[in-house]
């Protein structure tokens, strides 16, 4: 069951190429510009890539749910996580993918290295990064007490790291830590292997903490409530100077930009609107009319239209409202026989 989807890059690659446009730009400034707008695309394209292999075999799913860029700060430290899938075992999958163009290998010292004409060369290592993020979303759990309880107990749930290549990524396995590794068209084959490999005793330990599908959805709401879109300001970035202090023009759109959902070009206030409300419509440009259409759900009680949180709330507490989505001010009228 699919619960996140990807936050949509167009606005970013929007607003990249209008700067870019400004005559005012050194040259190393739009070089440096070009460069992001590379490196947004490619990372869209690797993660497209990955979340096509995973819905394909998990979206209909009925005993775990699938979590697509999911942002998450804490503790002063952020995870940004490409792809999680939670399940009803307790068992939790953290994925990050890697759109990789060059040969890639680990070296006997544990250090990822890619091909370019130049020869080797090193790059962070993806396992690392991924545990880093792992770090973060257990102290998250732990610290909002999301973790089910059995008997008055918290029950454990165990993270598992995977880092996914794209498919055509030449691999030299050479050295270790290549277990955690597999190419987006193999993860799912592998992904079962791991778990025929752990033994009748892992087996039997996870099937004994099975929770239902409701609990893991409880779970998902409330990280999908904490998610916090990055954002940025690219003018400070590349250190463009306006002209005007008081300049509005980094809303300014592009000409005749569509409506994602209906295609309808866009007027200036709508776009501007859009951009400053980026959570609301999933980051996307929509007309005035597709706007109403993706509107967050009413309450059940009132029809009042209620937050991401008070979403995740109610769904979290579901059998304490009865399975309904109520408002902080229905949450506390008694639950209807």
């Amino acid at each position: 069951m699919i619960l996140k989807h990807k936050d949509d890059v167009a606005p970013q690659v929007a607003e990249l190429e209008r700067i870019s446009k400004n005559p005012a730009l050194t040259k190393g400034q739009r070089e440096d510009i070009d460069n992001e707008v590379w490196m947004i695309r490619a990372g869209a394209k690797g993660e497209k890539e990955a979340t096509y292999h995973i819905d394909f075999h998990w979206k209909d799913g009925k005993r775990s749910v699938v979590l697509h860029d999911l942002r998450i700060e804490h503790g002063g430290r952020v995870a940004q996580i490409d792809h999680l899938i939670l399940h009803r075992t307790l068992d939790c999958h953290v994925l990050e993918s890697k759109a990789f163009g060059q040969e890639v290998r680990i070296s006997e010292a544990g250090e990822w290295e890619t091909r370019t004409r130049f020869g080797w060369k090193g790059i962070l290592s993806p396992i690392e990064q991924n545990r880093r993020h792992i770090d973060v979303l257990t102290a998250f759990i732990r610290d909002h007490q999301l973790a089910p309880k059995r008997l008055g107990i918290t029950m454990p749930i165990r993270f598992y790291n995977w880092v996914l290549v794209s498919p055509d990524c030449p691999l030299r396995r050479n050295g270790d830590g290549w277990d955690q590794v597999v190419k987006m068209d193999m993860f799912q084959k592998q992904f079962t292997k791991r778990a025929d490999e752990e033994g009748v005793i892992d087996t039997l330990a996870s099937f004994s903490k099975i929770v239902s599908l409701e609990t893991i959805e409880g779970i998902a709401g409330a990280l999908i409530a904490a998610h916090k879109p990055a954002t940025f300001d690219y003018v400070a970035k590349f250190g463009i100077k306006l002209a005007d202090p008081n300049d509005d023009s980094r809303f300014a759109p592009p000409s005749a930009v569509q409506c994602a959902s209906c295609a309808k070009v866009l007027e200036e206030k709508v776009i501007k609107y859009c951009r400053l409300n980026p959570s609301k419509f999933g980051g996307k440009l929509l007309c005035q009319s597709c706007q109403k259409a993706t509107s967050r759900p009413g309450c059940d009680g009132c029809g009042t239209e209620l937050e991401d949180k008070v979403i995740a709330f109610c769904r979290f507490n579901s059998k304490r409202f009865g399975r309904r989505k109520l408002c902080r001010s229905c949450q506390t009228q008694p639950t209807p026989a």
